[in-house]
């Protein structure tokens, strides 16, 4: 996992932004407090198999991890909402696993 590299927000990239440090506040909140918040709530409705809330958190973390420019995260949170529907809960502990590591590298890719 140390090997793996930050990943960092491509929401400069995508839009013509007069302000980063505007556009960083917002980031930085998302990043420290937002999403481990959201991350806890994967990981504690995970563990009680609460399948339709888990799918319920993990479409709002894709929506904004695409909002906030972390396509890796919308696609795997779009790859576990996938597997819930399907029943499939055999696959969901790699998956969130990596979605786990996916969030420790967006941490790592927005520190001061």
């Amino acid at each position: 996992m140390s090997s793996d590299p930050p990943i960092f927000s491509t929401i400069f990239d995508e839009y013509d932004l007069d302000s980063r440090s505007d556009v960083q506040v917002i980031l930085d909140d998302f990043t420290r407090n937002w999403l481990p918040e959201k991350q806890q709530e994967i990981t504690d409705t995970f563990k009680k198999e609460q399948w339709d809330s888990l799918n319920e958190i993990l479409h709002v973390v894709k929506g904004a991890a695409g909002g906030y420019g972390y396509g890796l995260l919308t696609d795997l949170s779009k790859s576990i909402e996938d597997k819930i529907r399907a029943q499939e809960y055999d696959h969901l502990p790699q998956l969130i696993s990596d979605l786990n590591i996916i969030c420790s590298r967006i941490y790592a890719g927005n520190k001061p």
